[in-house]
C-alpha cells in the first residue's frame, strides 16, 4: 500500500527511539556528534519509508550545519553570541524534533494506545493523550478549512502579505482556529467515553504489536551511537 513503511516498527521501540534521541541530543558534546544522530535518526526514517521528509529535514540541518561552523570561525560581538546560543538551542531541539516527525506519521493512534496499554500505563495519563492525538488531525483538518476560506476571500496572498499584515493573519486563521478548539476537544472527549474508553476491562487490538529482531537491531544501533557518543564525549 502507497505510503505503508518499508520496515514496520513496534510502537513500543518508536517510544524508546524518541527517549534514546533526547538523551543523545541532550549528552551530546560538539556538533559533529549531533550531526552523525541525524545521519542515524535519517536511516531510520528511509527504512520507515520517509525518504522525502528524511531528505527535507537533512538539507534543513545541513545549512545549519554549516552557517553555526562558519559563525564559529568568524564570528564576534554580542550578535554573535546571540545567534550561538539560539543555535545551540536548535541543535538539541531538532534532531527530536526529525524523530517525533517521523515515528508519529509511520503510527496510528490505535497502535500508540495499544502499546501503552501493554506498558501498563495509568489511565489517567493514557486518556488525555489519546484525546491529544485525536485532536492532531483535527487541527490540520480545521487549518486547512481556513486558508481555503482565506483564497476565497482573497486574503491568503503569500509570506510576504502574511509579513505586511501580521495582525490580520492572527485574526483570519489564528482566532477561529482557537474558536474551534475547545469544541473539538468535547466533541472528542465525549466520542472517547462513547466508545469506552474508560472501560477498565482490557482492551484488545487488531494490529500485531509485537517486538521482533528488527526492534532489537534498530534498539541497539541508538543505544550503541549514545554509549559512543558518551565515551568519546569524555
Amino acid at each position: 500500500m502507497k505510503g505503508e513503511p518499508f520496515i514496520r516498527f513496534d510502537p513500543r521501540t518508536k517510544i524508546f527511539l524518541i527517549l534514546t534521541t533526547v538523551a543523545i541530543a541532550m549528552t551530546a558534546s560538539s556538533i559533529e556528534t549531533e550531526l552523525g544522530l541525524i545521519a542515524v535518526i535519517a536511516l531510520f526514517g528511509v527504512l520507515s519509508r520517509r525518504i522525502y521528509r528524511v531528505l527535507v529535514s537533512c538539507v534543513i540541518y545541513l545549512v545549519f550545519y554549516l552557517v553555526t561552523y562558519k559563525m564559529m570561525i568568524n564570528g564576534t560581538g554580542t550578535a554573535y553570541v546571540m545567534l550561538m546560543a539560539w543555535g545551540g538551542l536548535f541543535s538539541k531541539v531538532y534532531p527530536c524534533a526529525m524523530m517525533s516527525s517521523i515515528v508519529i506519521s509511520t503510527t496510528g493512534v490505535s497502535e500508540f494506545l495499544c502499546a501503552l496499554t501493554k506498558m501498563r500505563v495509568t489511565r489517567k495519563l493514557l486518556i488525555p493523550l489519546a484525546i491529544m492525538l485525536r485532536y492532531i488531525p483535527t487541527v490540520k483538518e480545521d487549518w486547512r478549512y481556513i486558508k481555503d476560506a482565506m483564497k476565497v476571500r482573497d486574503l491568503n496572498k503569500g509570506i510576504l502579505d502574511r509579513i505586511r499584515k501580521p495582525m490580520m493573519y492572527v485574526e483570519c486563521m489564528y482566532v477561529p482556529l482557537m474558536m474551534t478548539a475547545s469544541e473539538a476537544t468535547d466533541e472528542l472527549s465525549i466520542a472517547a467515553i462513547a466508545r469506552g474508553i474508560e472501560n477498565p476491562i482490557q482492551r484488545t487490538c487488531l494490529q500485531d504489536t509485537e517486538m521482533k529482531i528488527r526492534d532489537v537491531l534498530i534498539l541497539l544501533l541508538f543505544i550503541g551511537y549514545f554509549i559512543a557518543g558518551l565515551i568519546l564525549g569524555g
